[in-house]
């Protein structure tokens, strides 16, 4: 006879009651082993019996989570980052002061940790020993490689927060991200640092918020950017671009021009790092003495040091070529607009931000090359920061209406 207990219907358990063992198994000991096997599958949808669900839901509640982010040292902050030519700018909601960094960092060859960014970073470019790599990771305002400034960026954020960790932060940035691979490049790096959400914003626009001007009324608004590497022009009407246009060239390639002109007119090779130090502290005004060699515009080699002192009008002659094509390049984005927009911006004063601004006399020189009124304002190089650090509020306005040509990406 067969045994009825092969076509018997097996036995279920209900998971909302707590597990029952037999008598028998109570005897053998197996109560025990079976408990622990089911604990190490690791079930969440396990039945709370010890009461564990309502220890947990007590913590949440009190805010013991929180306290216990904080006791691990981690930054929970929604974050502002203003990517300019070789400088990173960053504050934050409960850190609102505005801190400047050099974009440069320096890793082992050996082991690829990171060793230093910043100012500490950029001090050993040149000097570093064959185990150590320092280099910049900014270029034009992008990221060169956006693994190696995905490192500089988590370095960085806690450097600057004194954190050991992020908790998943906020992010609004803004830079030169011209086309989508400059903003995925962003996203990316930000997303190794371990943020949750990324914001992307012209970096005029955010300029121009900080700058305090009326960015998302009616109101023709013309911002020109001016960083180490780079420019920026745009004309900002309601929270978008009515014209605008990016150029690979900035200050330092200014002082370059200025380099070149000295060696081939007056056969003589400055010190480059002098030259470009002395024209960001002085300007264009007055008589400077510089020092240097004997040069020839033919050959590589330096003849015997020497000293030469140059005018302003030696400065402006050097200039000359690349600031026409910075006039030019203004008038052909204006193409774009309508001809009453053309009319209105044309008799409208540009507003000036960036890190170039604080080069005396730079305002003077550009007012005399456009033929219009320039505005700086107190703390423009800080302008775009600020006016991150103003927009993050309305994070949600751009995201929904898609203003200030925004790029956002959750980050999963």
């Amino acid at each position: 006879m067969a045994d009825p207990t092969l076509f018997s219907k097996p036995a279920t358990r209900n998971l909302n009651r707590p597990r029952r063992a037999s008598a028998d198994r109570e005897k053998n000991g197996e109560l025990e082993e079976l408990n622990q096997d089911e604990d190490s599958a690791g079930r969440e949808d396990r039945p709370d019996v010890g009461g564990r669900s309502g220890i947990w839901s007590s913590l949440f509640n009190r805010g013991a989570v929180s306290g216990v982010l904080n006791g691990f040292n981690t930054c929970r902050d929604d974050i502002a980052v203003a990517l300019g030519g070789d400088q990173v700018y960053v504050a934050s909601k409960l850190k609102p002061e505005a801190r400047c960094y050099d974009a440069a960092m320096a890793v082992s060859t050996a082991r690829g940790e990171v060793l230093a960014v910043g100012r500490k970073a950029a001090a050993m470019r040149g000097l570093e020993p064959q185990n150590v790599r320092a280099f910049p990771v900014l270029r034009h305002g992008v990221p060169l490689r956006p693994r190696d400034f995905g490192a500089y960026i988590r370095e960085l954020l806690r450097q600057h927060f004194e954190a050991r960790f992020l908790f998943r932060p906020f992010v609004l940035c803004s830079g030169n991200f011209g086309n989508a691979v400059a903003g995925r490049m962003v996203r990316d790096a930000f997303a190794q640092a371990g943020a949750r959400e990324v914001v992307l914003c012209d970096a005029e626009i955010a300029a121009a918020c900080g700058l305090g001007l009326k960015v998302f009324e009616p109101e023709l608004t013309s911002v020109l950017l001016l960083e180490r590497d780079w420019m920026g022009f745009m004309v900002i009407s309601m929270g978008s671009c009515v014209a605008g246009v990016r150029l690979p060239f900035g200050v330092l390639h200014l002082v370059e021009d200025l380099a070149i002109q000295l060696q081939e007119k007056q056969g003589f090779a400055p010190k480059f790092d002098d030259l470009l130090k002395s024209f960001l502290a002085e300007g264009l005004p007055g008589v400077r003495k510089l020092s240097g060699w004997e040069a020839w515009g033919d050959q590589i080699e330096k003849g015997r040091p020497k000293e030469l002192e140059i005018d302003e009008s030696f400065v402006r002659e050097a200039f000359s070529p690349m600031l026409l094509r910075l006039k030019y390049s203004l008038s052909n984005a204006l193409e774009s607009a309508t001809r009453e927009q053309r009319w209105t911006v044309e008799r409208s004063p540009i507003h000036l931000a960036g890190s170039g601004v604080i080069v005396p006399g730079i305002a003077e020189m550009l007012e005399s090359l456009f033929g219009r009124k320039l505005v700086i304002r107190q703390e423009a190089e800080w302008a775009a920061c600020h006016g991150l650090l103003a927009l993050l509020p309305e994070r949600q306005l751009l995201k929904k209406l898609e203003l200030a040509r925004v790029r956002t990406d959750v980050l999963a």
